[in-house]
């Protein structure tokens, strides 16, 4: 009987078609929903931009989100795959039965956020705001923040008055005499110090949380998480190279990319704001892994000022890949 052999090139045609087909869908398979917050999280904007996470064979969809609250809310009803936002927006979405949000990554440890006053203004310590107005966005991590600032140095919370401004914060609150304080985020931060004398008190983010608890993360929905787990561990990748990167980004190049998904070009700005781009806080990444005992503690805080309805373990909700290795 004659055996009838592949020739090599054949054979050769045939590998190559089939390496071909099995990148293109390992290329194209893959689409994830990504809510994120106009200009954040750094880590994910740089992993778009960079390619990163198309070097992990997903494409990734960005879906812009208002606040920490809408990102959970959109996570646990599955309009978005993954988001990023505040934990205390978290720990309330638990702690309203939205439980199939999970923390998949720490974000950061502070929110770049700053406490400012006006120029000639002479508030600077705790006791100094006994009776004032302070401007504050809608999430309450920031008001959490600020309480726990006040009480710390004995001052009646009660004895000052918090007033919701919008997400960006509003200078111009301030320089019409509307509160006595505002609470800003970059670029406004850095627009009302250049252009109005503001002066920065503090960040608020890094006074009210114990100084080792993640303040912001990434959140997956968890039937996602069950549906594609490889999926979900290339993107996570992707987020811990973005990360790593951010820190090591020219300033020029964080802040191009910062202000293009933000709306905002901050290149332009700069232009009629000189010194912008030079003294903006950009922010870092958290690059440790997630200190349970210390986000937990941050909650529970959180329960006693108000900005979590009731208290919630934590615990069962944050996913081993958050605990993983520093990238330090």
């Amino acid at each position: 009987m004659r055996i009838k052999r592949r020739t090599p090139k054949k054979s050769m045609l045939v590998f190559a078609v089939s390496m071909t087909m099995a990148i293109n869908a390992f290329a194209t398979d893959t689409k994830i929903r990504f809510g994120y917050i106009l200009g954040n999280p750094a880590a994910a904007l740089v992993a778009q931009e960079l390619g990163y996470f198309k070097d992990e064979g997903i494409e990734v969809e960005l879906i812009p989100v208002q606040s920490g609250p809408a990102a959970v809310a959109a996570t646990a009803s599955g309009a978005v795959d993954a988001s990023f936002g505040d934990v205390l927006a978290w720990g309330s979405g638990l702690a309203n039965g939205f439980t199939q949000v999970k923390l998949i990554l720490p974000g950061t440890h502070g929110a770049t956020s700053r406490l400012l006053v006006s120029k000639g203004s002479q508030l600077r310590t705790p006791a100094d705001f006994i009776g004032k107005r302070i401007g504050v966005p809608p999430p309450s991590m920031i008001t959490v923040s600020l309480k726990v600032w006040l009480a710390r140095a004995g001052v009646d919370i009660n004895s000052v008055k918090f007033v919701i401004i919008p997400n960006s914060g509003d200078g111009n609150a301030l320089a019409r005499g509307d509160v006595d304080a505002v609470v800003t985020f970059e670029p406004a931060t850095t627009r009302l110090v250049l252009e109005q004398g503001a002066v920065p008190l503090l960040d608020p983010t890094l006074v009210g949380p114990p100084a080792d608890a993640t303040f912001t993360a990434y959140y997956a929905n968890d039937d996602f998480l069950k549906r594609d787990p490889k999926a979900a561990e290339r993107f996570i990748n992707a987020i811990r190279r973005g990360a790593k990167k951010y820190g090591d980004l020219p300033r020029l190049e964080a802040v191009a990319i910062r202000g293009k998904y933000s709306g905002i070009d901050l290149i332009n700005l700069s232009h009629t704001v000189p010194g912008l781009i030079e003294r903006m806080d950009l922010g870092a990444s958290q690059l440790s892994s997630v200190n349970l005992r210390e986000t937990q503690a941050w909650v529970d805080r959180a329960v006693t000022y108000g900005g979590v309805p009731r208290p919630v373990d934590i615990s069962p909700y944050v996913t081993p890949s958050a605990f993983e290795a520093s990238l330090k």
